[in-house]
């Protein structure tokens, strides 16, 4: 693209001037501090992780003051949560906020959830959400940069510790409200709008504060913004209100902004819906394919591990369905050995463990695999914390539900008895999101209800719910 050619232009330019500065001995520590920064800089943009880590560790030495070492803690977060390390991540962002004198504890996470949202609502008062966009801006650097810290955490504590997350989104949130927007409050506040959602349930307020961050990354003129608002907005918080296809435009968006401005993470994210999406969607299974294989090659160029094994694990189910394995049951490709999964478990790559194996469930029963689905979702269980809030959780649910039913022949009264319990759980969930938004999950609601009816021997409740669930599917 025009934009990847301008950085390779960039960063030839940057060798030059580096080759010139050690070439004439200049003493300058000031001048080499910047010159490696923009070098660390575009060797991220052009693909070369391991070169910009490297750099960036010297920032670190160099840097005098503890702002300078807090902005190169800062890029080393997003570096390194690249990369998957997401618990060193975490260590660089806490040693960021320390430098920058900011209260931060990983003690009794949960009473400080409370007093910052106790806090926030406070600030709020009678003030409407869209009427945070005229706060002032803030432009002291230490404030900037706490919240650009606060919201480059979320991404490694997303996929480790969703308390955590929780606490980093409403102190940057807090921050934004106390002292004044800049372009990375538009993340704090989407960020605040997905606990609404999927933590709270709060589907209209979370959607205000989406739209909010949406809006600010546009004031700000930030496609990096403009890239992560719409990854959020699109993916975790419209789908409460609108229709699924909703997100195509906003991902697609976000996408070409993430290029643009040298967002590769979260345009690496953006490809993952792209993709899961469509499917979810019942669109052409070859054309996504096709389009699947371009977006792992471009995780792979950009580094971006989290996106590749997301990518890798869908592919492989893709594969599966289209035909292209060696067997009906076997999930293996180029990019993925379905018989490593217990060392995935092991070595805690909760992302992928979250994508493959709720799709594998779904796969199995759509094959008429019953057993082999429920297993895979009771399996699947323990990483679902990794897809809170989109819309594979509601598809878990749903098909969860479908496979506990057609697994009931022969159980015991007890096992019987705990089975239906686990689908009115289910159904009791589905049934806010369906009251939420009906175009996504009323018919899903339908169709499980009818399926009860079905085992407890309601005929004509059953049929009158069938039909109901189809006419939901065919409307939407």
């Amino acid at each position: 693209t025009t934009q990847a050619t301008a950085f390779e232009a960039s960063l030839t330019y940057i060798n030059q001037a580096f080759s010139l500065f050690n070439h004439y001995n200049i003493s300058d520590s000031s001048l080499k501090y910047q010159i490696l920064l923009q070098k660390s800089e575009l060797e991220f943009l052009n693909g070369n992780l391991e070169q910009s880590l490297e750099l960036s560790n010297q920032l670190l030495n160099l840097a005098t003051s503890n702002l300078d070492k807090a902005s190169v803690y800062n890029r080393l977060i997003l570096h390194i949560t690249m990369k998957g390390d997401y618990q060193t991540a975490t260590e660089y962002g806490i040693k960021a906020l320390q430098l920058l004198d900011i209260p931060f504890s990983m003690e009794q996470i949960e009473p400080q959830i409370g007093a910052e949202i106790h806090e926030i609502n406070t600030l709020l008062g009678n003030k409407t959400i869209d009427s945070l966009i005229n706060l002032p801006e803030l432009v002291e650097a230490r404030g900037k940069l706490a919240i650009a810290v606060l919201v480059n955490m979320q991404t490694s504590a997303y996929y480790t510790d969703k308390t955590l997350w929780t606490l980093l989104n409403l102190k940057a949130a807090l921050l934004s409200i106390k002292h004044g927007n800049v372009p990375e409050s538009a993340s704090a506040y989407f960020g605040y709008g997905v606990v609404l959602c999927a933590v709270m349930g709060n589907y209209q307020a979370g959607y205000q504060f989406g739209k909010l961050a949406y809006d600010l990354s546009l004031q700000f003129n930030s496609l990096s913004q403009l890239c992560k608002s719409c990854n959020i907005f699109a993916n975790f918080i419209t789908i409460w209100s609108k229709h699924l296809s909703y997100t195509e435009r906003l991902n697609e968006l976000g996408f070409q902004a993430g290029i643009d401005s040298g967002e590769l993470q979260f345009a690496g994210f953006l490809l993952v819906h792209k993709t899961i999406n469509p499917f979810l969607l019942g669109k052409n299974l070859e054309n996504i394919h096709q389009q699947v294989v371009e977006y792992i090659k471009f995780a792979q160029k950009t580094n971006n591990k989290a996106a590749f094994d997301a990518l890798s694990a869908i592919k492989v189910v893709f594969d599966n369905m289209l035909g292209n394995t060696s067997h009906i049951n076997h999930f293996s490709n180029e990019f993925f050995d379905e018989e490593k999964v217990e060392e995935m478990k092991k070595r805690q790559e909760f992302l992928v463990l979250a994508t493959f194996l709720p799709l594998q469930g779904i796969v199995y029963y759509i094959y008429e695999e019953y057993h082999k689905a429920k297993e895979l979702f009771e399996e699947s269980s323990s990483y679902l914390f990794v897809i809170t809030g989109t819309f594979l959780n509601i598809e878990y649910n749903f098909f969860h539900s479908l496979s506990l039913l057609q697994t009931l022949e022969n159980k015991s009264i007890e096992e019987r008895t705990s089975t239906l319990e686990q689908i009115e759980n289910n159904q009791k969930q589905m049934k806010i999101w369906a009251d939420s938004c009906p175009e996504n999950f009323y018919h899903k609601y339908c169709l499980v209800e009818a399926e009860l009816a079905r085992v407890k021997g309601n005929t004509l409740e059953a049929m009158n719910l069938y039909d109901e669930a189809i006419k939901g599917a065919e409307e939407n």
